[in-house]
This record gives structure tokens, sequence and C-alpha cells, in this order.
């Protein structure tokens, strides 16, 4: 028999920063190392505080995994293992742990305008309380009604604890044809995503 001695893997971050307190949130973790060592028996794992989950390496440099659910909102630290017992830790240094937030997940109460012309550009004020608790920019998404698949994320901003803005994008870019998200990425920089449909999910207003 033989036994592998290998380097403790870094954690420099996690992406995203935070998560809802009911778990299942995908996250990455961000470091190097991960790669040095691996045993089909003994598997990775993240733990978040002192619980652990089942993790998968994508290369030397990322982690993924998904957080557990907590009962107490606040920081928590996120340290991995390669081989199911020796966990990094923040004794190690900085470079061997990373913060995780839990959050209530905030509430949204109402919505103005709820309406606006197909062109886009409407800016929307959502209502509701717990936004600063969350680690990181906001994002708008935006469903199709007829097809749930539909979907789109634009940017948002924090005006305060209860209310946040953003912009609804075109219908056009909500509504295009399968042909213009083959090359959306190389046609505009700036999409933020696109899935591929042959029919308007919103009511047949892609005209």
């Amino acid at each position: 028999e033989q036994f592998n001695y290998y380097q403790h893997p870094e954690v420099l971050l996690i992406r995203p920063s935070g998560g809802p307190l009911d778990g299942g949130t995908a996250v990455t973790v961000v470091g190097q190392g991960f790669a040095v060592f691996s045993d089909p028996i003994r598997t990775p794992k993240c733990k978040f505080g002192t619980i652990v989950v089942p993790a998968k390496v994508v290369d030397d440099r990322f982690i993924e995994c998904r957080t557990p659910d907590s009962m107490y909102s606040g920081y928590v630290d996120v340290v991995v293992s390669l081989n199911e017992v020796d966990f990094t830790s923040a004794q190690l240094g900085v470079q061997y742990s990373a913060p995780f937030l839990y959050y209530e997940p905030p509430r949204i109460t109402a919505l103005w305008p709820f309406t606006g012309p197909n062109r886009g550009g409407t800016v929307i004020n959502i209502i509701g309380s717990g936004f600063f608790q969350l680690p990181s920019p906001p994002a708008c998404r935006f469903i199709g009604v007829n097809d749930p698949t539909v979907i789109m994320d634009v940017p948002g901003v924090f005006l305060n604890d209860t209310l946040m803005r953003c912009v609804s994008p075109s219908l056009a870019d909500l509504c295009t044809r399968s042909t213009y998200c083959d090359g959306a990425i190389q046609a505009d920089p700036v999409w933020r995503g696109c899935n591929k449909w042959t029919t308007c999910p919103f009511f047949g207003q892609c005209d």
C-alpha cells in the first residue's frame, strides 16, 4: 500500500458569495490545487460551517457544490476536502477558506409600473424588504408566460432596503428567432443570455 502526500488546496473565493437559508444554491469555489489528488472512493467535499456536502472538481481551479440549508442567517466559512477527511481551514491562513452569507429570502410586495412598451427600456420599481442584506448586485429575471424556459436576466440596482430598480428588456430580445440566438454573442456583446425557441412565449406579442 502507498500513502500519497499532497499540498492543501487553496480556497480564494466563492461565487455567488451568498444564498438563501433554504439552501440549494449552486456555487463555484475558486482556488488552486484542486486536481492534485483524486480517489474514486474518497470523493471531494465542500463544508459550509459544519455541514458537509458533495462536491465536483471541475479542474485545478474550480470546485462546484450546492449549499445545504441553514437555520440561521449570517456568514459561515466554506472549506473543501479532497479525501473526505482533511478539510482546509481558516486556521491555516486566509487563503484556505472563503465566507458565504446565508440570508432570509427578500420579499417582493409590489412592482410599478407593471406594463411597458414592446421596445423595452421601462424603469421598473420593485418594492419589498430585505434587499440590503444581499451580498452581490441584484438582477431581474423575465420569464415567458407561455414557455417558462424562456428566461432573460437584466442587471438591477438597490436604492434602499425596500426598493430596487431594473430596466425591462426589449420584447424583440425575448422573442428572437433561434437563428439570432446562434450568433447572439457575436452580434451583441452585451447580450446576457439566450434560449432557443420558435414561437413567442408572450401571448403572441412578438410581431
